[in-house]
């Protein structure tokens, strides 16, 4: 994390569980009032009287992946997007969610939308008491990786107010239309890793969560949360947790690809972010980031979505290809290309 950063938990939902969020600030002798009424100083001396820089910051929201089953606001963070909007003078807020099974992803677009209206409403109550920073409300953008790419997509379609840009690091959801979502798997095909038990025992008890044991974390290495989505996607049924309808990919599956649209209930359809994304009328611009090899989250997913929005010929997209790259591969190594995503979203919550 970017070496002067400081970091705050707080708590953004209640009902029907506590929720969490970190909410990370930038570098204050950067990015503070006494920094920025030096600014403002020195541009009046030099004859600059329009000057309008107060120490309110843009805001960055970001989402953990997991497959919507596992992780938390703390695992498998991008160190290079919060490096990056740190440095730029961006206030985090990394967020936890309820996760699938014994929820649905309903209850994860009701998360995604009290985030966003805690932020818009509490985040300056909160940092008022700890810092001199506070944030820009009118400049948030939104961000996410793999699932964490599902509920960003999600927000910027049922949040209010809506977010200003959106970067998506190999999101879910641009495509669940594809086989990859519905076809079993009979051969290793998640980066070589062995084929999963069906009748795991340990992922049979994950299945038959109650309702009433709301799950907002999973990231244990010996916890099989971090396997339950591959289990799923094994089976082809992964998109029956996510809609919370059993047998929906079983259904679909026997259906060819341009079938399964009209197939998909109506009342699910809220599920699938590429049929919120197609019927809207504005979205925000949009940076996405996958491998050309991804095997979790096939990059058919990014190139649909950004081929969607640039239809639309009213939002701004962009698609960063990483030649041969599987999932995650930003988390360890560090791309030049990547610095082109924080600029982007620093210009468009600008307008």
């Amino acid at each position: 994390m970017s070496k002067h950063s400081t970091r705050h938990t707080f708590t953004y939902k209640t009902e029907p569980v506590n929720i969490l969020c970190d909410v990370y600030l930038p570098d204050e002798t950067k990015f503070g009032v006494v920094a920025a009424l030096t600014r403002q100083i020195l541009a009046s001396a030099g004859g600059k009287h329009s000057v309008v820089d107060d120490h309110r910051l843009p805001v960055l929201i970001y989402w953990h992946g997991g497959g919507l089953t596992a992780g938390n606001r703390r695992e498998w963070t991008p160190h290079w997007l919060f490096n990056d909007a740190l440095d730029a003078g961006f206030i985090i807020v990394s967020a936890d969610y309820r996760l699938l099974t014994p929820s649905s992803a309903h209850i994860v677009i009701e998360d995604a939308k009290d985030l966003i209206e805690w932020v818009h409403t509490q985040l300056n109550v909160h940092l008022s008491n700890i810092s001199s920073q506070l944030a820009d409300v009118d400049r948030v953008a939104v961000s996410g990786s793999s699932a964490g790419g599902y509920v960003a997509y999600q927000a910027c379609l049922h949040a209010q107010p809506t977010p200003k840009a959106l970067c998506s690091i190999y999101g879910a959801g641009g495509d669940f239309l594809l086989d990859h979502w519905y076809t079993p798997k009979t051969e290793p095909w998640y980066k070589n890793r062995p084929l999963l038990a069906l009748d795991d025992p340990r992922f049979q008890a994950i299945h038959e969560t109650p309702k009433t044991k709301a799950a907002t974390t999973g990231t244990e290495k010996t916890d099989p949360r971090n396997e339950y989505a591959f289990w799923l996607m094994q089976k082809g049924d992964y998109l029956d947790m996510v809609s919370g309808v059993k047998g929906l990919g079983k259904r679909l599956r026997g259906l060819k690809y341009a079938e399964r649209a009209k197939a998909v209930p109506e009342q699910v359809r809220i599920t699938f972010p590429q049929f919120g994304i197609e019927q809207a009328e504005t979205f925000p611009p949009t940076i996405l980031v996958h491998g050309t090899t991804d095997d979790a989250v096939l990059i058919e997913e990014s190139r649909n979505l950004a081929e969607t929005l640039r239809k639309k010929g009213t939002v701004e997209v962009e698609l960063l290809e990483f030649e041969a790259k599987n999932h995650m591969f930003d988390v360890e190594d560090e791309y030049v290309e990547l610095k082109k995503v924080v600029p982007f979203l620093v210009q468009h919550i600008q307008k």
